[in-house]
């Protein structure tokens, strides 16, 4: 099908629900419990929020037209909870590592300066 406004080709596909959140997906002759990786979420997944998805319809030509608006699940919540955490960590080690070289070296140099210069 010819998308009316960018006269792209656009892709065949069907709105299903998963767990309550619509979500639209490609078409596939598979039928999964599971969402596919292809899906796109066209509601907010949150048990609590509504579910209503902003749509338009013509009915002369009866077609619909659904904006995708960018959805984060609780899931892809905590996989940057824990991206942001790890980074923090890495950085926090990384820090530490210097601050022990550079008591190693405060440690040489101090030795150094203690040292009597005419030892052998």
């Amino acid at each position: 099908m010819e998308c009316p406004y960018c006269k792209k080709e656009m892709r065949e596909g069907c709105i299903s629900a998963y767990r309550s959140a619509p979500v639209w997906e490609p078409k596939s002759a598979e039928i999964s419990l599971l969402p596919p990786d292809t899906y796109v979420r066209l509601a907010d997944p949150d048990l609590f929020a509504s579910k209503q998805v902003e749509s338009w319809l013509c009915e002369d030509c009866r077609v619909l037209i659904t904006p995708v608006k960018e959805y984060q699940t609780t899931w892809d919540k905590m996989k940057d909870k824990w991206k942001h955490f790890t980074e923090r960590r890495t950085e926090s080690r990384e820090r530490q590592a210097e601050e022990r070289q550079e008591e190693q070296q405060e440690k040489a140099r101090e030795k150094r300066r203690k040292k009597d210069p005419w030892e052998v």
